[in-house]
């Protein structure tokens, strides 16, 4: 392959794999993508962009990198990939493999109607994260991690984790939409804000940072543990500020 490639037709991988060797791929109006045997392979170099209507099916990429992946139909991808920036401008991601991990390490937004799917998966969020109104969807074996640096602009809307781990250092990670946490939420570095909202389940909340809860946010059902130095902020509703 060399330079864009533009694909407009069904693509069926029967055997070997599909290099993109440092060049881009877009799969528009009409193409669709299926297996059985061999996967795509790219790298940090080589975008890939899912543009106009219809259903294209599940990616497999072999070689855990790629550069921008765009989307703005319905997508799935079954393996653990590493993008330089995630864009889900419209349709839906869906992660379909079992306990594999997507990491962006740029950017990641999405559009006001867009859609990522967890499944039993994890979403690695290392740079800012911004949504015009797409929402996340999750699951008891889905678990989002916040790594890495920079400010978050939008609140991560989420229904439902196993684990949400919250590491970066001096920055607030906002909450956009209620939660169940059937394994833990892990205040590790930074600050975590309830964003108002109930975050329910029968896991564990661990704070060795900063918890803020804003407004009404609870915690019915998470057993709690406060470690030395952390603290917990009360800010449009009841409550003092407590220093662990």
């Amino acid at each position: 392959m060399t330079g864009v490639q533009t694909c407009a037709l069904p693509i069926l991988l029967t055997a070997g794999n599909l290099d993109l060797n440092a060049n881009n791929i877009d799969f528009t109006s009409g193409s669709t993508f299926s297996r059985t045997s061999g996967s795509i392979v790219g790298d940090a170099s080589s975008n890939v962009s899912v543009t106009g209507s219809g259903d294209l099916g599940t990616l497999s990429f072999s070689g855990p990198n790629l550069g921008e992946l765009y989307t703005e139909r319905n997508v799935s991808v079954s393996t653990s990939l590493t993008t330089t920036a995630l864009n889900i401008n419209g349709g839906s991601l869906s992660l379909t493999g079992t306990s594999t991990t997507f990491t962006s390490s740029g950017d990641i937004s999405m559009g006001a109607t867009a859609g990522l799917s967890l499944g039993s998966n994890t979403l690695d969020i290392t740079k800012n994260f911004t949504t015009a109104g797409g929402t996340i969807t999750g699951t008891s074996s889905s678990n989002i991690s916040v790594t890495g640096t920079g400010a978050m602009t939008s609140a991560i809307p989420v229904n439902s984790l196993g684990t949400l781990s919250i590491n970066r250092n001096n920055v607030t990670t906002r909450l956009g939409s209620a939660c169940t946490i059937g394994t833990a939420l892990n205040i590790a570095a930074g600050t975590f804000n309830t964003g108002g909202f109930t975050i329910s389940g029968g896991g564990t909340l661990t704070v060795t940072d900063t918890l803020e809860i804003q407004g009404a946010g609870l915690f019915p059902g998470l057993t709690e543990t406060f470690a030395a130095g952390s603290t917990v902020e009360y800010s449009g509703g009841s409550g003092t500020v407590v220093n662990k």
